[in-house]
């Protein structure tokens, strides 16, 4: 990415310069690995305290031969989606999310005039209980066909953002996290290492309060 900004122009030629450069890839590093190392986080602690589901996805990948993740075997990795979406709608990495109306628009009994900031919360609709079973309890089953309860309402799960402006790393952020849980499922078993409950700061992007104390077993074949 550093090689293409420094190379990129625009139709008269121009480049960018170094300050821009550096913008674009701090911003880089905030948006694509901590916001994806941010949600890993949360899905290794969540099998860490529900090992029936870290055994259901120990087998859904061992289904799978190969040591290391083919690509075709991605969208085969159901159970383990619906763990990574899961630990999105726990605990967001974008817990709001800023947009400007174009237009007057009606909003329930609210006009919001054209030009007026907003900001939707997924930290709040993710927990909506009129919309989801058991809204704070880590059920991946939620998102599966049979229930589809983030399909309920098309403003209700975004923790990538939504419409137009839909972050562009969805795709490569799932890939990371199934890469990721294929190799570390396949080598160790979670077991929490605390008493005390996880805690979790949701700004500025989540991540737990005192460390996340685990150990790390080998995994038996």
């Amino acid at each position: 990415m550093l090689s293409q900004l420094c190379r990129a122009e625009d139709e008269a030629g121009d480049r960018l310069s170094d300050e821009e450069i550096a913008q674009h890839m701090i911003f880089l590093v905030l948006a694509a690995h901590d916001t994806t190392a941010s949600a890993i986080t949360t899905a290794v602690w969540a099998l860490g305290e529900h090992p029936h589901w870290q055994e259901r996805l120990r087998k859904e990948i061992r289904a799978h031969e190969s040591a290391a993740m083919q690509y075709d075997a991605c969208d085969a990795l159901v159970e383990t989606d619906w763990v990574f979406k899961e630990a999105l709608r726990l605990q967001p990495p974008g817990s709001f999310m800023m947009r400007r109306t174009v237009r007057e628009v009606q909003l329930g009994p609210y006009t919001l005039p054209k030009n007026l900031s907003v900001s939707p919360a997924s930290r709040i609709t993710h927990y909506l209980p009129d919309w989801w079973t058991d809204p704070t309890r880590f059920d991946p089953s939620r998102f599966s066909p049979e229930r589809a309860e983030h399909k309920r309402h098309p403003g209700l799960y975004y923790p990538f953002g939504g419409g137009a402006h839909m972050c562009l790393g969805v795709h490569l952020a799932t890939m990371q996290a199934k890469a990721f849980l294929y190799q570390f499922l396949r080598r160790y078993t979670v077991i929490p290492r605390s008493r005390r409950p996880t805690h979790f700061q949701p700004v500025p992007i989540p991540h737990p309060t005192n460390s996340l104390p685990i150990g790390l077993v080998h995994a038996v074949a």
